[in-house]
């Protein structure tokens, strides 16, 4: 999907202003037909991509559990979240662009989507109200009663959520709700968990108790675990032969930014961190940057980290921190820190003489 030119936002916007009613609240709302007619171009690639703002919305709405159900046609969402307000509900397609409460809003982005597929019912439920949202506008039914908040959706076509299909919903739930901070279960398996600190070698966790991130030891290597510098939590692996990304954690979804960072990999929870139009990419706005900033601190830190823990690697382990502490030592030079760049260039020199006479027993 392609991002919006800021021009072309900008008149979007201006246009639902200038043709939607301005509440005493200073919100403005516009006619839901319209508004979905001008968003169909910022709609989700795929329209099963529906079920990650729909989680979203629930654990944005404090749920403390999600629990998910597949039987046949029929997927239902369960969670203790926060009951909506009828008018939220009647006028869901206006918090399209309101970022200012997002349990609504990824609902809207949710129900946007799901409407493109083939479905006989997408339903809306609480304590005291139910929303249909098919065929057209929202159809609202107050009543009385007590329990969950429950989303369902019915498909036309027998076996389409079957258990025997891989359906997309369950690939993307395993693949986007494994650090949710909340139990997330499919069926009665748990989907989210703890961070396992394996394929590294040296792992830093930035606690931060409003934060929880919770990482499983490696049992080998050094962790170090200490408070964070920044109103963030996160869980650094240095020496991770994957990509080096960024994994934000972000209203029980991760959202994967690529870095060019040797050998890292980060997991993080920022308040302060939004997402795009289609709440699947993060925003590189001036807190993104801020976290980068603070994250590069942490990361050379660990090198350094790595560093004074060489000698305690295993064989493998210490071949595979070569180029991570050469990386180390080009920023020490970069950085007029001499003297520390000349210690570790010794070492790598030594190590790398003793890896290239193993690989060439002749020259040994």
């Amino acid at each position: 999907m392609h991002a919006p030119a800021e021009s072309y936002l900008e008149s979007l916007l201006d246009e639902y202003r200038t043709g939607g009613a301005v509440e005493s609240s200073g919100s403005f709302t516009f006619n839901p037909e319209r508004a979905r007619e001008l968003l169909a171009r910022y709609r989700l690639e795929k329209a099963e991509q529906y079920i990650l703002p729909l989680v979203a919305s629930l654990v944005a709405g404090g749920a403390t559990y999600v629990r998910i159900h597949q039987h046949e046609r029929t997927l239902t969402f369960e969670a203790d979240t926060h009951r909506l307000e009828e008018s939220q509900c009647v006028g869901l397609y206006s918090y399209l662009l309101d970022n200012r409460n997002e349990q609504v809003r990824h609902l809207a982005l949710a129900i946007n989507a799901a409407r493109s597929l083939e479905l006989e019912q997408l339903s809306y439920e609480q304590a005291d109200l139910r929303v249909d949202f098919l065929p057209e506008t929202p159809t609202v039914k107050k009543q009385q009663g007590q329990g969950p908040t429950v989303v369902r959706l019915e498909r036309h076509k027998k076996g389409f959520f079957a258990r025997s299909t891989p359906a997309p919903e369950r690939d993307l739930l395993a693949r986007h709700c494994a650090y949710a901070p909340i139990p997330i279960e499919l069926d009665g398996r748990c989907l989210s968990g703890p961070i396992r600190l394996t394929d590294g070698l040296a792992w830093r966790h930035l606690h931060n108790p409003d934060l929880p991130l919770i990482a499983q030891s490696p049992g080998q290597g050094q962790t170090l675990v200490k408070a964070s510098p920044g109103p963030f939590s996160a869980v650094m692996t240095v020496g991770a032969p994957r990509q080096s990304e960024i994994v934000v954690v972000r209203h029980g979804l991760t959202h994967t930014v690529p870095i060019k960072w040797k050998g890292c990999r980060a997991v993080v929870r920022d308040p302060a961190l939004t997402t795009d139009l289609t709440g699947m990419k993060i925003v590189r706005n001036p807190a993104w940057k801020a976290l980068l900033r603070m994250l590069w601190e942490e990361y050379l830190d660990t090198l350094h980290q790595l560093f004074h823990y060489r000698e305690e690697l295993d064989p493998v382990s210490r071949v595979a921190s070569l180029t991570l502490l050469e990386q180390l030592m080009d920023l020490n030079t970069r950085h007029g820190h001499y003297t520390q760049a000349a210690h570790i260039g010794q070492w790598l020199q030594m190590n790398w003489m003793r890896q290239t006479s193993s690989n060439d027993p002749e020259h040994a």
